[in-house]
């Protein structure tokens, strides 16, 4: 890991930082956007800026060879202060909705960073614990942000949760300065996603990960997107009672995902637990479709459920990839990044699509039985234990 414990421990606390600066917004975008849009194009934006996310990611490359990844994470961090200064103050839905666009773009470009980051300083004997406690300090952000927007939206003012974000982002630039101004850069892959894939393609075990992160990245697609629109518009749940749902249920996370980690490394191999992971998440999934409750216990319980299986997915395909790989291999991890947006795009294609022959309350019933298909490839991985 990092050369001691002190530094190591510190950049876990960044990670939580840093995560706790995406986590109050993310799931109130898709509410924010419908100010300006109908719910329709909501999904259109969330295509487009999936879009622009995946070329992105894909020319970062140069910059990254010329730059290094300290100076590139930084310039994206610059980016999404301007880009908040700009949705902050404004009341027209243009220069809103392209500072959305822009903010979820840098959002992913920065995880890639984090990405290189850690594996520069992982060691295969430790990913699953590594990666685990990793996920847990991202996890603990998403359970924490939510719930601060529960208080922070009591009067529905979506402006104070970006304030509130914009505020987090000085001592995150502070830190990273701290943290990663020495950096190492490893030469980095020239990005050939299409080869890239037909080389992941013929090993079945590379392959068998990263489709089982695509169908977890497209349940998340749908639930960021569509969950929050039906609570409030179908379910009647004001936005405070939302993010309050929101933040609970993805407790699982935090409770499972260092442990799960830890006997990946020790014991178990991940196969086993991928595989019930998707279970768990498709039942709990599908039952959204019937539950008609107004109350939030209720609701608690049922998502509570399905983050339960996806917090064994995300790190069981997280640990397996990254004993596979290192820092250099940027073509394996960009190709593993832009799995959330092409999700996105597939998911927000696909649930406008679907809107229009069946009811809003069936989509879920469709994205259980989508979860469910990801067993193919989680029973197709050889365990590395």
């Amino acid at each position: 890991m990092f050369e001691n414990k002190k530094t190591t421990w510190l950049f876990y606390a960044f990670i939580f930082l840093f995560t706790l600066h995406i986590t109050p917004a993310i799931y109130i975008n898709s509410n924010f956007l419908a100010q300006y849009l109908p719910i329709q194009y909501v999904s259109v934006i969330y295509s487009i800026a999936s879009i622009m996310t995946v070329l992105i990611i894909l020319s970062l490359r140069p910059q990254l060879k010329r730059f290094g990844n300290y100076k590139v994470f930084l310039t994206c961090l610059v980016i999404e202060v301007l880009a908040l200064f700009l949705l902050i103050l404004t009341n027209s839905a243009v220069p809103a909705i392209i500072s959305f666009v822009i903010l979820f773009v840098m959002h992913s470009a920065l995880f890639l960073n984090l990405d290189i980051f850690l594996e520069k300083h992982t060691t295969n004997d430790q990913t699953g614990k590594i990666r685990g406690w990793y996920l847990t300090a991202i996890n603990i952000a998403f359970i924490i942000g939510p719930f601060l927007s529960s208080i922070i939206l009591s009067n529905d003012d979506f402006k104070q949760v970006y304030i509130f974000i914009l505020i987090l982002l000085f001592p995150i630039i502070f830190m990273a300065s701290e943290l990663f101004s020495k950096f190492e850069d490893a030469p980095y892959d020239k990005v050939r996603i299409i080869t890239a894939f037909s080389r992941i393609r013929k090993n079945i075990d590379v392959y068998s990960t990263v489709m089982s992160d695509f169908v977890l990245k497209f349940f998340y697609g749908w639930m960021i997107i569509y969950l929050p629109l039906y609570l409030y518009d179908y379910m009647k749940f004001s936005l405070s009672e939302i993010t309050l749902i929101l933040s609970i249920s993805l407790v699982p996370f935090v409770l499972i995902q260092g442990t799960a980690g830890k006997y990946a490394d020790l014991k178990y191999g991940e196969k086993e637990m991928l595989t019930i992971g998707f279970i768990v998440m498709a039942i709990f999934t599908s039952l959204i479709s019937f539950l008609d409750s107004s109350n939030i216990s209720v609701w608690i319980a049922v998502l509570f459920m399905t983050r339960v299986g996806a917090s064994m997915v995300e790190i069981m395909t997280e640990t397996h990839l990254f004993k596979r790989i290192d820092s250099g291999d940027l073509n394996i991890m960009s190709l593993f990044r832009i799995s959330r947006p092409v999700a996105y795009i597939f998911g927000t294609v696909s649930g406008t699509l679907f809107l229009t022959i069946i009811n809003f309350n069936m989509l879920f019933l469709v994205l259980g039985g989508i979860v469910l298909y990801g067993i193919r490839y989680s029973l197709a991985i050889t365990d590395t234990k």
